[in-house]
């Protein structure tokens, strides 16, 4: 632009116009304006120089004089800057629209695979539940009556019995559970209460047929929570399949559980000065223990007893009437 103004030409506005319409569309709004403001100097100083030295001599855009052709081209940048803001507004707001959507559609995949990876594992427990339950009494059941079947043939038959009763039980828990997961079949699937705090005796004498001398104490009232009742079971059940498991030879088993408005605890403890080592398992048992009492913001203590034996202790916050904890209203 200053050379053709040095020979005497006409203003070359057209290149500073398209560009000033780039940067308003492609960059800012900030930008936009600041290359207008840069612009408008940049005319203001040309038609100056021009009207000096060659006078008042007409140029573009309009064949008008230099300070009203200086006019013009403020005025025709003005209306390409606005309309270029107004393009690259609509423009980045498409681009916003677009990465927002991609941002949702991530943050949708996430939560996907976060609830899925917390399905799996509150699976994972249930099978383990149902499984190690149900295979370590049947195991001590079959062993027991393989050893009685030459002394005592009618006890014997018996524990074959009770081992074929614990079997069908847990057959039918696995098709209930697989037959839920499964889609075809989730309507067919036979529906049942999960177990609660009135099977805990039911469970305690599955564990004396199989021979462990449990003594069971019960104190309050259980909570109208049915999740919370599961998991009272749950924690007695895979405690009691731990001592059947490792220490055999245990002459007590106290299971002790206390109901209270404020929390609930649970203690299960043996006697048995030798525990078998516990390498035969993958320790999920009471890892799945932790994550039952960690659902209700209860925690779970486990370890050698000092006088001997093994020990587990729960403790659960009670709930309020709305469902939450009752460390989370205080």
């Amino acid at each position: 632009m200053f050379t053709l103004v040095l020979v005497g030409r006409d203003f070359d506005f057209l290149a500073a116009l398209f560009g000033l319409y780039a940067v308003a569309v492609y960059r800012s709004t900030r930008e936009g304006w600041i290359a207008y403001g840069v612009v408008c100097a940049v005319t203001a100083v040309a038609g100056i120089t021009f009207e000096v030295l060659h006078g008042n001599t007409d140029v573009a855009p309009l064949a008008a004089p230099p300070i009203n052709a200086f006019f013009q081209v403020i005025v025709l940048a003005l209306l390409v800057v606005v309309i270029a803001i107004n393009i690259g507004n609509r423009r980045r707001y498409l681009e916003a629209l677009i990465e927002r959507a991609g941002q949702l559609a991530r943050e949708r995949d996430q939560q996907a695979t976060i609830a899925t990876a917390a399905e799996r594992s509150r699976i994972a427990r249930e099978m383990h539940d149902i499984v190690s339950h149900s295979l370590t009494v049947m195991i001590t059941l079959a062993d027991g009556s393989a050893a009685l079947t030459a002394t005592a043939p009618e006890r014997s038959a018996d524990a074959m019995r009770q081992v074929a009763e614990t079997g069908r039980s847990a057959l039918g828990d696995m098709r209930r559970m697989l037959g839920v997961l499964s889609e075809d079949d989730a309507l067919d699937a036979v529906r049942q209460p999960q177990p609660g705090a009135d099977d805990l005796s039911s469970l305690v004498e599955t564990f004396r047929g199989a021979g462990l001398p449990v003594r069971f104490r019960t104190t309050g009232t259980a909570p109208d929570d049915t999740g919370q009742q599961l998991t009272v079971y749950r924690i007695v059940q895979e405690a009691l399949t731990n001592v059947l498991r490792y220490a055999p030879a245990a002459s007590t088993v106290d299971v002790v559980i206390a109901y209270s408005p404020s929390k609930v605890t649970v203690t299960v403890e043996d006697d048995a000065t030798v525990h078998t080592p516990a390498g035969q398992g993958a320790g999920r048992g009471l890892l799945g223990i932790r994550e039952r009492a960690g659902l209700y913001g209860g925690t779970v203590e486990s370890g050698p007893r000092p006088a001997g034996g093994w020990r587990v202790h729960a403790e659960l916050p009670g709930l309020s009437k709305d469902g939450q904890s009752m460390e989370e209203h205080t």
